[in-house]
C-alpha cells in the first residue's frame, strides 16, 4: 500500500513539473487607444486577442471583472505608452506575462496603428511596429491581419531563429577562443608592438587577452625608455617594468650612465652631482663594480676640493667647509690616510681665529 502511494506522489510531481515546464506564457491584450471610435478601437483589440488565440503559443488572459478593476488603475498617457510600474501592477493582478495593446492616429487620410509586446516583469518591449492603413475597410482589416500576425503568428519560427543565433555566437566564441590561444602561443615571446595591438583588439575578451596586454603595455615601456634614452626615462622603465631581461638591460644602461655622469661632474668638480650618481648607483646595485668607480671618483673630489679650501687661511668659513668634506672623505673613503692630519691642522686655524 505504501508503494502505491510513494508511486502515485511521484507521479504527481513528475506531472506537476510537465504542466509547468509546458505552461504557456499568458498575454493581456488592452483596449485600443485612439482617434477612432468606440467599434473600431474594439476591432482592433478583438483581433490582438484572436492572434493570441491563434498562435498556439501562448494562452489569452480573459476579460473580467478581475481583468476590468486591474485596468481600472492604470493611467495611459497622450502618447499610448504605459509606465512600466502601472503594466507590472496590471500583469500581476491578472496573472499576466505580456501586455499587448495598440494605438490609433489619424493623419490626413492615413490610419496610423502602432501596437506593442512588452514583458511584463522586465518591463522589455518584445515587439514595437507601426503599420499604416487607409479608412477603407477592407484593407483596415487586412492590416489587423497582419498585426496579429506580426506580433504572434511566427512565435515559433522567431524561437527557432534566436535559439540558432545563440548557437551561432556560441560556436564563433568558442572558435574564437581557440584561434586567439593559438595566435598568442606564437606571438606571446614578440615584441612586436603593432602585432601585440592589433591582437588585442581583435581578440577583446578571451582569456589570452590580460597576458596580452600586460605584454603590449611592457613593450610600449620599453620602447619609450629607449627612444628617449635618457636616466629619468630608464629609471622610470626600472621602476615598472617586469620583463626580467629588459630589467637587466635597464640595469646595465643606468650604471653606464650614472658612472659616465659622475665622470662629468668629477671633471668640473660638481659634488652635488657626483653625490646624486652615486646615491643612485647605491640604489640600483649597491655592490656593482661601476657603483665602486663612482665612490672613488666622489672621495677624490671631496678630497681635492677639501685640500683646495684648506689653502686658504685667511677666509676661516672656507676652513670649516674643508673640514666638513675632509669628514666626508674620512666615512667614505678609508683609503685616504692622511686626512685626520688635515683635520687637525684646519681645527688648530679655527681656535686660533677664536
Amino acid at each position: 500500500m505504501n508503494r502505491i502511494i510513494i508511486l502515485l506522489m511521484l507521479a504527481f510531481a513528475m506531472a506537476s513539473t510537465v504542466n509547468a515546464q509546458t505552461r504557456k506564457q499568458m498575454v493581456a491584450v488592452l483596449p485600443t487607444l485612439g482617434d477612432m471610435d468606440e467599434d473600431t478601437n474594439g476591432a482592433v483589440q478583438d483581433a490582438l486577442e484572436q492572434g493570441v488565440l491563434k498562435s498556439m503559443q501562448y494562452g489569452l488572459v480573459a476579460r473580467g471583472s478581475a481583468f476590468d478593476q486591474a485596468l481600472s488603475e492604470i493611467t495611459f498617457q497622450a502618447s499610448g505608452a504605459v509606465e512600466d510600474n502601472q503594466l507590472k501592477e496590471f500583469g500581476r493582478a491578472v496573472s499576466a506575462d505580456f501586455v499587448c495593446y495598440a494605438n490609433i492616429r489619424i493623419i490626413v487620410n492615413t490610419l496610423r496603428i502602432t501596437y506593442r509586446l512588452i514583458n511584463v516583469s522586465t518591463s522589455e518591449i518584445v515587439k514595437v511596429n507601426t503599420k499604416n492603413s487607409s479608412n477603407r475597410v477592407d484593407e483596415f482589416l487586412e492590416v489587423l491581419d497582419e498585426i496579429a500576425e506580426d506580433l504572434f503568428g511566427n512565435v515559433a519560427d522567431r524561437r527557432v531563429e534566436e535559439q540558432r543565433r545563440v548557437e551561432e555566437q556560441r560556436k564563433a566564441e568558442e572558435e574564437k577562443i581557440k584561434t586567439a590561444r593559438t595566435r598568442w602561443e606564437v606571438l606571446k615571446n614578440s615584441s612586436n608592438i603593432d602585432e601585440l595591438e592589433d591582437f588585442v583588439k581583435q581578440f577583446s575578451g578571451t582569456p589570452p587577452i590580460k597576458d596580452a596586454t600586460e605584454k603590449l603595455n611592457e613593450e610600449k615601456a620599453w620602447k619609450t625608455a629607449r627612444e628617449t634614452n635618457t636616466i629619468n626615462a630608464y629609471e622610470r622603465y626600472y621602476a615598472i617594468g617586469k620583463s626580467a631581461s629588459y630589467r637587466e638591460w635597464a640595469k646595465d644602461w643606468l650604471e653606464e650612465a650614472y658612472y659616465r655622469t659622475a665622470v662629468d661632474a668629477a671633471k668640473v668638480n660638481n659634488l652635488n652631482k657626483l653625490d646624486e650618481m652615486y646615491d643612485n648607483a647605491l640604489l640600483l646595485a649597491p655592490n656593482g663594480k661601476l657603483t665602486d668607480e663612482i665612490k672613488k671618483l666622489r672621495c677624490d673630489a671631496y678630497y681635492k676640493r677639501a685640500i683646495e679650501l684648506s689653502n686658504n687661511k685667511k677666509m676661516i668659513n672656507d676652513i670649516r667647509q674643508s673640514n666638513e668634506y675632509f669628514y666626508i672623505v674620512k666615512r667614505s673613503c678609508p683609503a685616504k690616510k692622511d686626512v685626520d692630519k688635515f683635520i687637525d691642522k684646519n681645527n688648530k686655524i679655527i681656535r686660533k681665529a677664536k
